[in-house]
């Protein structure tokens, strides 16, 4: 189960970064990461990480958590069993209206 969650996050991590077209911050590989992984978002002026965060729950039903960290905006995706392309999916829908 841990190779298809850690799929699954590879497939979120890719379509995110396509998405917003920003660099990873991490190298696609498990030594770096598994079910669980960072990418940045970008910045902006009228919505803060908070503010996109409860948009995602609230006009998708998609929890996640979004911090600012050194002057950059992260989104966390963590995969788990119960998770599945749908819910990628779905964030992906809440991010492209969204940002």
């Amino acid at each position: 189960m841990r190779v298809a969650c850690h799929q699954l996050a590879a497939q979120a991590r890719e379509r995110i970064g396509a998405l917003t077209g920003l660099p990873q911050i991490r190298p696609d590989s498990p030594d770096w990461w598994g079910q669980m992984c960072a990418m940045p978002l970008p910045m902006r002026a009228d919505m803060t990480g908070e503010d996109l965060r409860r948009r995602l729950w609230e006009d998708y039903a998609v929890e996640v958590p979004i911090v600012e960290w050194q002057g950059q905006r992260l989104i966390r995706v963590s995969i788990q069993a119960y998770n599945a392309p749908r819910d990628i999916d779905r964030l992906l829908e809440g991010l492209a209206a969204l940002l």
